[in-house]
């Protein structure tokens, strides 16, 4: 009796997993790591969608940059406020938080419109990148290998 329980519920949480997406790839979608320098072959080889994909990528570590200053910047105000160490610890981490999301959301239309990044469509690039790193020996990467 356990062991058909053990059944259904295994079953129930297979499907739970689907439903979420947290169902691993299979190895024959798995991807392995790439460096800067496939990404250049990856440019040479189609001058567009290199070109995009460069531009998203210098586009993200700017936003990126840019919630994480503004996350250390807010926890630093609000933990300078007056009132107890806890009350300091507790303001200075939602303050970071908030404010963290906050510089990532500024930084996001910033790099819109000085990048470009309207122009391009993200999907597309990845679809393209994925594609010919699949074929130029990026397949059947270890699950969870970076």
């Amino acid at each position: 009796k356990i062991h058909n329980k053990m059944d259904s519920f295994t079953q129930r949480m297979g499907m739970l997993q689907e439903k979420m997406f947290l169902k691993p790839p299979a190895p024959e979608q798995r991807l392995k790591p790439w460096t800067s320098a496939d990404i250049a072959k990856f440019a040479a080889s189609n001058p567009k969608a290199g070109a995009d994909l460069n531009t998203l990528r210098n586009a993200g570590v700017l936003t990126g940059i840019g919630g994480l200053a503004s996350a250390g910047l807010g926890g630093a105000f609000f933990s300078s406020r007056p009132g107890t160490v806890n009350g300091k610890v507790f303001s200075a981490v939602l303050g970071s938080i908030g404010s963290g999301l906050v510089g990532y959301l500024v930084w996001t239309n910033i790099t819109t419109f000085t990048h470009g990044t309207y122009k391009i469509d993200p999907s597309k690039t990845n679809v393209a990148w994925q594609t010919w790193w699949r074929k130029n020996g990026g397949a059947g990467g270890l699950m969870y290998e970076y």
